[in-house]
């Protein structure tokens, strides 16, 4: 059976999935998504094992069927980082699951003849360069290859997950409706977190290095560290802050105010210093963006309605749970007590500083060509350090900054490329708004997001989290749709 033959059979049951309506597909998905979060855990502890995976393979039939429901709940699962399953030394986890049937489906649209033709992102080139030094690093320091397999093959997938994102620029409706799962995301991961912080879940596994954050308020939520759930955080909020204000919010002001507030405190509660400087460089850029966009300046009247509004609704949160959870206080006392203190036992800074002092060492015996992606586990004491106690001795990134992960494995040129990369990515994003319309609080939030992440990354390595390279695939494919030709693509992005 030809597979022109196989889709014509299949079509009925393809149309009628359209008939969900945007609203309940999402609602679906938030159910299933929030059931991963631990809700499947105690019947999955019961032997429910057959019934799960009949569930998985219906979720997979559909997603095989629409490739954009797929790209809808792998931004929905981007925090179920420390979950996965192990395959020949391959860490495969949720949304990368869900990214392949996605990539799967939609090839099979190409094959049939559903999609004409292959579109190319903006970011194709930078793209191609920055993995050409991957494959350098191979070459150069091929007695490491099995150091660095799975993280070229994770890489791999990023860049696919570009590429297929920017197929979807016709359809700018997937792209706002993905927009809005990773911001439902990190809603239900702070969620998570400040519970976690209050003691009333502790079933998150953690390395032995931060088995007392939990005691101290700082939650790792589905991630084993607050150094990734932080930043993960502070980047739903940026997204969202766009529309706190914004007129065409409408009667969704008051739930997108509860969710700000939500975000905020928990991002307040797992901060590290990294995600400081991430959420600060993120609120400037917002800053600069509206005051671009007023001309005239900024409304100080509106700004100053807007603080008294939040903080007046913090007040009101924190008398509440003075008279209903008197222990939620007690962990709030003590985060604020660490923040004004600087202090992040799990993380102190002369670990940091160690960890800096190593890799730097290292690269400058090497800074052209690097030492091989992965290597930091054989290269430095810290590494080896590290690896031993996660009982890892595979592979190792280095944890202290991004650029100095990307010197140490690929030397100058990967930095240079993914320099590059970020450039061409934020000067896209940049004439975007140009053209953005009624898109505008979508750019805005894309281009805080990429620069607060960024900036965080620059001093806690998120290089192969999946959370922040689908956020770079999401601003490369809304500065794409805003960039075509195509008026009415533009026009319908809202």
């Amino acid at each position: 059976m030809s597979l022109s033959q196989l889709a014509a059979r299949a079509d009925p049951f393809r149309r009628r999935l359209p008939e969900l309506s945007p609203t309940l597909a999402a609602l679906i998905l938030v159910f299933l998504t929030a059931a991963a979060y631990g809700l499947l855990a105690p019947g999955l502890d019961a032997g429910l094992y057959v019934p799960a995976a009949a569930l998985a393979l219906v979720l997979a039939a559909v997603i095989l069927l629409r490739p954009e429901i797929g790209l809808m709940l792998m931004f929905l699962t981007a925090p179920l980082e420390t979950t996965y399953v192990d395959v020949a030394g391959f860490r495969i986890k949720p949304s990368q699951v869900i990214g392949l049937l996605t990539l799967a489906g939609w090839a099979l649209q190409l094959a049939v003849g559903r999609r004409k033709a292959i579109r190319s992102s903006g970011l194709t080139k930078p793209l191609a360069l920055l993995m050409l030094t991957f494959l350098l690093a191979f070459v150069l320091h091929f007695q490491y290859l099995s150091y660095g397999i799975s993280l070229f093959g994770l890489q791999l997938w990023f860049v696919a997950m570009i590429i297929v994102l920017a197929n979807f620029v016709d359809e700018p409706g997937v792209l706002r409706r993905c927009f809005w799962m990773f911001i439902i995301a990190g809603t239900l991961e702070a969620a998570l977190a400040i519970v976690q912080a209050a003691g009333f879940y502790d079933k998150v596994t953690t390395t032995t290095a931060y088995g007392s954050i939990l005691n101290q308020a700082r939650p790792a939520g589905t991630f084993s560290e607050p150094d990734f759930l932080a930043p993960f955080l502070v980047g739903a909020f940026l997204l969202i802050l766009p529309f706190w204000g914004s007129k065409r919010t409408g009667s969704w002001m008051p739930a997108v105010g509860v969710v700000v507030l939500l975000l905020l405190a928990a991002s307040i509660l797992a901060m590290v210093r990294a995600s400081w400087l991430g959420m600060i460089a993120g609120l400037a850029v917002f800053g600069w963006l509206k005051l671009r966009e007023r001309g005239d300046g900024l409304d100080f009247a509106a700004l100053f309605k807007r603080m008294t509004s939040i903080l007046a609704a913090l007040a009101v949160i924190l008398v509440a749970l003075a008279v209903v959870w008197p222990t939620a206080l007690q962990t709030v006392s003590v985060r604020a007590k660490n923040l004004v203190a600087i202090v992040e036992p799990e993380n102190p800074a002369p670990t940091r500083a160690q960890e800096m002092q190593q890799a730097w060492a290292v690269i400058k015996q090497n800074p052209l060509l690097g030492h091989g992606v992965g290597t930091i586990a054989i290269t430095t004491e810290y590494g080896r350090t590290v690896a031993a106690s996660a009982n890892s001795g595979r592979s190792g990134v280095v944890g202290a900054g991004i650029e100095l992960g990307l010197l140490h494995d690929q030397g100058i040129g990967g930095l240079l490329a993914f320099a590059l990369l970020m450039g061409v990515l934020l000067w896209r994003l940049l004439r975007a708004l140009k053209k953005a319309g009624t898109s505008l609080p979508y750019v805005q939030g894309a281009i805080a997001c990429v620069v607060g992440l960024t900036i965080s990354a620059c001093f806690n390595n998120l290089y192969y989290f999946a959370y922040y390279w689908l956020i770079i695939a999401l601003a490369a494919a809304f500065s794409d749709l805003l960039l075509s030709k195509s008026p009415t693509a533009q026009d319908a992005t809202v």
